[in-house]
């Protein structure tokens, strides 16, 4: 049976809701946000989990209201949080551009957060690709709380080597 790892943020609580649509063997690593460091020692970690567990797919999800990636949009209230320093600059960053575009706030929260999560699979795949796990899929989704319902993000075409299309409904 294949498996898939999902990077899910804990305030989502998306688990059980990804359980129901997967029909994979799932695993799960948490982290506030997706605002994991992807270091020589976590890519070590992680392709020995990739290789006991036989994974061959890697999912971001954040829902489009998380709790973690809104903070870092509006109020930056967990500065003391490891790891929240550089997502809050980071997200700042991104908001500065945006303003300079004249996008609506609630456009920009959404572009932000998909090139949020473009960035972690972007960032996972170099990490990966030099352990020789070039043969991943990895990819990243957004899952609309109001409709209950995930969305691919458009990536570029060397992140994903398969096509996923039936695997989780969109």
């Amino acid at each position: 049976m294949k498996s898939h790892l999902y990077f899910v943020c804990p305030t989502d609580h998306l688990e059980p809701v990804i359980d129901v649509e997967s029909e994979q063997r799932n695993f799960f690593y948490s982290s506030l946000g997706n605002t994991l460091v992807f270091n020589q020692d976590f890519a070590s970690e992680l392709g020995k989990l990739l290789l006991n567990r036989s994974i061959d797919s890697i999912t971001f999800v954040l829902s489009n209201n998380n709790r973690i990636f809104l903070d870092a949009f509006y109020r930056q209230d967990y500065p003391e949080i490891k790891g929240m320093k550089s997502f809050y600059e980071d997200i700042t960053h991104q908001k500065e551009q945006f303003r300079t575009m004249d996008i609506q706030v609630l456009d920009s929260e959404l572009h932000i957060l998909k090139r949020y999560l473009n960035l972690k699979v972007e960032r996972l795949h170099n990490c990966l690709i030099d352990l020789g796990f070039d043969h991943l899929t990895i990819d990243a989704s957004i899952f609309d709380a109001s409709t209950r319902r995930f969305h691919k993000i458009n990536l570029n075409a060397n992140h994903n080597k398969a096509d996923l299309a039936g695997h989780m409904r969109s």
